[in-house]
């Protein structure tokens, strides 16, 4: 059966599934889309794309201006980046173009399919704005040419910016010493870290009574599972040694949000009460602190 032949029976099924688009390709230079209103066609020539259609104009591109001729990827993204389908003749022509996709690809609008607990807001269930679009965060010399701009696309990333080490890291992370007083209960808390490697602490927290006594002493460990732009989860544990001389092991949960000089930590502790504390970074070396909105701190980083 020829895909001419084909494509009544496969608006049948359009119809019937409610299914908004489905894209099939026709040779290594066309793409042909079906809707239960018309057809659209994405054709390639010398690296450049168009997009034509019968019937119902689907994608919006009209409204946009375009005027039906052939256009580069850069073209492409400044027409259409904040369009409902940015980008969708160059998404979908080199998809199908790619040996692992199918001849047939259906294009569902949000909602239409189920997503799990892992994927989120521009994480490729689709072709929709809310699935092809993502923020892009920029910081150093070295990418500050794209400081401003109101798009790019990210498979150019590393043709435009060669040369620059994305996987570099820290040889460690900041040593800290910590002093907080409970306004309260008058409990006083001392905390000094050691990072001997990137993504590791070890660690000591002293508890004094009102009479500056040593009280309990934790003594931990803890590694950095997962790191985003602006949050960290840190898991370890440790042991308890009260005054008495009695020890106990501990688990220990730590989740950063970094908000610039702002950070937010929450902290589980299974032989503490929960922990909420917000320090806010006077310089890099120097931070204030606030507990449970009743201990009163400062940080110091070297």
């Amino acid at each position: 059966m020829t895909l001419t032949e084909l494509l009544p029976m496969l608006r049948t099924w359009l119809i019937t599934l409610r299914l908004p688009l489905l894209f099939t390709g026709g040779d290594d230079v066309t793409v042909k889309g079906i809707h239960k209103d018309g057809e659209i066609l994405f054709t390639e020539h010398e690296n450049k794309i168009r997009y034509s259609y019968s019937g119902a104009e689907l994608l919006g591109y009209d409204d946009l201006g375009y005027d039906g001729s052939f256009l580069d990827v850069e073209s492409w993204l400044d027409l259409t980046h904040s369009s409902e389908y940015p980008m969708a003749p160059v998404n979908i022509f080199y998809f199908m173009q790619n040996r692992s996709a199918g001849h047939i690809i259906t294009l569902l609008e949000p909602g239409q399919y189920n997503q799990t607990g892992y994927s989120s807001k521009a994480n490729h269930g689709g072709f929709h704005s809310s699935d092809m679009l993502s923020p892009m965060f920029v910081k150093g010399e070295a990418v500050e040419s794209l400081r401003g701009r109101d798009s790019f696309w990210l498979p150019n990333l590393f043709n435009e910016f060669q040369g620059f080490v994305v996987d570099a890291e820290p040889q460690r992370d900041r040593h800290y010493i910590t002093a907080h007083y409970n306004v309260q209960s008058g409990v006083k808390v001392t905390e000094f870290a050691l990072s001997p490697t990137y993504r590791v602490y070890y660690g000591a927290t002293l508890y004094w009574d009102q009479d500056l006594r040593r009280d309990e002493l934790d003594i931990w460990g803890q590694v950095d599972l997962f790191r985003s732009f602006i949050s960290r989860l840190w898991m370890g544990g440790g042991v308890e040694a009260e005054r008495e001389g009695e020890i106990n092991p501990f688990f220990k949960l730590r989740y950063d949000i970094h908000l610039r000089k702002l950070v937010l930590q929450n902290y589980y502790i299974s032989n503490r009460s929960f922990r909420f504390k917000i320090s806010y970074e006077v310089t890099p070396a120097v931070a204030f602190e606030l507990e449970n909105f009743r201990s009163l701190g400062l940080r110091i980083d070297f």
